[in-house]
């Protein structure tokens, strides 16, 4: 019996030492996952911390290269009515007099003759009153027809084709009211003056290119939400199709600019004897008609006097015509007179004659009675 359970004991011994054994291991190994684990963790932590701040210092860049490309519609501002702008531009200012609501404006834009009529409100509340006509450029990507609401604008802001645009204002997609393009932001003076001469024709990838006048005039004159009308049509509206000035010829600086940039450093308002009439708007039409009518008027004055003068003049010769009438009469009457005297001195000669022939005709009746 002692034998055994001596043989039985040991086989018991090396089972109990197995068991330690593999409970020993299994406590081991679990430390180390949960060691591998949390160790894990705090790496994804750190490559998480790393990662954001590494994307945070690429959207700190990137905000600044889009600051400097005048990328203004990342904080759009809300507008009110503005009297004055600045003109150097800050890059990263953003549109302004963006307030939704009821425009006093409609806005129609003719694809086909690359005109842009301005219409305000009739006494009925409808927009059937043209006040203002642009020659534009357009192009390809234009809209041929529909109607839509005036989004975002932008003081400057970045065209296709690395070029610039100045008083951005956007109609639908990438579809704007803008100047003609410059090659620098910000720098009025870099002006793609080959462009410009291009105004009236479709020359640009789908935007609406304008003067920089007229362009600023939509910019802060129409609000967001203004409605804009795109159509075709060979009749290029009520007010016709104003003309742009051919600026490639002019020397430097002056073809580096746009001549209606309202820009007190404009060269163009220094220019000598320059010709200023480069405008389309019909508002400076419509002022050199007023000086042309004043020129009239005072033509129509100076001719008016004139003709008053020579009718004083003519007033005061009646008396020469009465003079002319009498001595008319007085000439006939005399006339009379004379014609009179003649009839009696005829009358005289006949009746003498008659008289002489009684008398030789009672001569002979006598010596033929003897």
């Amino acid at each position: 019996m002692k034998n055994e359970n001596q043989q039985k004991n040991p086989y018991i011994k090396q089972k109990i030492l197995m068991f330690i054994f593999v409970c020993l291991m299994s406590t081991m190994l679990f430390c180390l996952v949960n060691i591998d684990i949390s160790y894990g963790s705090e790496k994804e932590n750190k490559e998480e911390t790393t990662q954001v701040s590494s994307e945070e210092i690429i959207i700190a860049q990137l905000e600044g290269q889009a600051d400097e490309l005048g990328e203004e519609n990342q904080k759009p501002e809300e507008t009110t009515n503005q009297t004055q702008e600045q003109n150097t531009v800050n890059n990263s200012e953003t549109s302004t007099n963006t307030t939704t609501g009821e425009s006093n404006y409609y806005i129609k834009i003719n694809n086909t003759a690359n005109t842009v009529t301005i219409y305000k409100r009739d006494q009925n509340g409808k927009y059937t009153v043209p006040v203002k006509a642009m020659v534009c450029s357009t192009g390809s990507a234009t809209p041929k027809s529909g109607t839509y609401k005036m989004d975002m604008k932008y003081k400057w802001h970045a065209l296709f084709g690395n070029v610039y645009g100045q008083y951005c204002t956007r109609i639908v997609g990438n579809i704007l009211f803008h100047s003609v393009p410059y090659l620098k932001n910000g720098d009025p003076s870099s002006l793609e003056y080959w462009e410009y001469d291009k105004l009236g024709t479709s020359a640009s990838a789908g935007c609406i290119r304008l003067t920089v006048e007229d362009a600023k005039w939509i910019y802060t004159n129409c609000p967001k939400g203004t409605m804009v009308e795109f159509y075709s049509s060979s009749n290029p509206g009520p007010l016709g199709k104003p003309t742009a000035a051919k600026i490639s010829s002019e020397e430097s600086p002056y073809k580096n600019w746009d001549p209606t940039d309202p820009a007190s450093n404009n060269p163009w308002k220094t220019k000598p004897n320059k010709n200023t009439s480069t405008n389309t708007q019909i508002s400076t039409n419509t002022q050199k008609n007023e000086i042309k009518q004043e020129n009239v008027n005072k033509n129509n004055t100076s001719e008016n006097k004139q003709n008053i003068s020579s009718n004083t003049q003519i007033e005061t010769k009646p008396n020469t015509n009465t003079n002319n009438t009498i001595k008319e009469e007085t000439n006939t009457t005399n006339n009379k007179n004379e014609m009179k005297e003649n009839e009696i001195k005829v009358n005289e000669t006949t009746t003498t004659n008659k008289n002489k022939e009684n008398l030789t005709n009672q001569t002979k009746q006598k010596n033929a009675s003897l």
